[in-house]
């Protein structure tokens, strides 16, 4: 579903709108429906996805931006602060502003970035994994001929798109700046753990013992997760499909020695996993970004205070 800027009739066109995307939102969440309180009011009933990349959001210089009711924090937010720590603690850094909105705004509904296609190491309990050799059955390997020595980072495939300490993050220049290295060779002083390099890696979906650790820790753990009373949902982003995974790569199926069949049984696990991960977050509380369409807000404080950018994707199910 698109949203249309040319309006043949406002008030029709509004009705038909909302209309649509109540019925959307319906069949996606099959069914389910958020038990909080109904408002009229405009900025309790907006869904924002913030993201200031020089740092924490400023509620006291800048009240306005803690009056939005349902609030997605990606995990690029403050990303120039974590992404400097040894090891990276992006987790940690949602956790500490989504504790500082909900300050500011108690009533607040406050959802964070989650992504269970790609194994971010600088996310503190994929890093765990990603440490362990036990766990390796849970990521995907390079094919046997570019396997390197018996660190996470010699076997197990990653590219360094969207990596803080490398190009291509959108501005011609690195995704995070790791201790003001800007210049070649990239990635130097960026920590993700030892033995693991930054990078994206991925998750094998072929492994059922997966799905416990996504439903039960990733999504619904103490200190991460929904056990957290500071989180109330998660966006969940990237997807599989025939052609792979999404925003990787585009050699990465080679990479990885992957047949057609291959592709085919990680993607219907990961759309096993998906779901279960949908599940698990409606049975703690109504939650799933998946279903609700955003404004994306991204900017550097450096320069304008906000730019709103609709992208005009409407609900989306990645």
């Amino acid at each position: 579903m698109r949203m249309r800027s040319k309006m043949w009739n406002g008030a029709t066109m509004l009705n038909v709108s909302l209309l649509a995307l109540c019925t959307w939102m319906l069949h996606a969440c099959h069914g389910a429906v958020p038990n909080w309180t109904p408002t009229y009011d405009m900025a309790q009933s907006t869904v924002i996805m913030p993201c200031n990349y020089s740092g924490f959001y400023d509620f006291e210089s800048y009240p306005q931006l803690a009056k939005f009711g349902v609030v997605d924090f990606d995990w690029s937010n403050a990303k120039l602060l974590w992404d400097n720590e040894s090891p990276m603690a992006c987790e940690s850094a949602l956790m500490k502003q989504a504790q500082m909105y909900k300050a500011v705004n108690p009533s607040a509904k406050v959802f964070l970035y989650r992504n269970i296609v790609k194994a971010l190491p600088w996310f503190e309990e994929v890093r765990e994994k990603l440490a362990d050799p036990n766990y390796w059955g849970w990521f995907l390997h390079y094919k046997p001929s570019l396997r390197n020595g018996t660190s996470a980072g010699g076997n197990l495939y990653h590219d360094e798109e969207q990596t803080p300490g490398w190009p291509g993050g959108g501005n011609g220049g690195p995704d995070g700046v790791c201790h003001n290295n800007t210049q070649p060779p990239w990635g130097r002083g960026c920590d993700c753990g030892q033995g693991i390099p930054c990078g994206e890696y991925l998750f094998d979906h072929r492994n059922e013992s997966l799905r416990t650790w996504l439903t039960e820790q990733y999504m619904a753990g103490s200190k991460f997760g929904l056990g957290n009373p500071l989180v109330d949902g998660f966006y969940l982003d990237d997807d599989w499909s025939e052609n792979g995974p999404s925003e990787e790569d585009r050699d990465c199926l080679e990479k990885m020695g992957l047949s057609k069949q291959d592709v085919a049984d990680i993607t219907a696990g990961w759309a096993k996993n998906f779901a279960a991960c949908q599940d698990a977050i409606v049975k703690r509380v109504w939650a799933s970004v998946t279903a609700v369409p955003v404004l994306p807000i991204c900017t550097f404080l450096k320069g304008p205070l906000i730019q709103f950018k609709y992208r005009g994707e409407g609900p989306s199910k990645k």
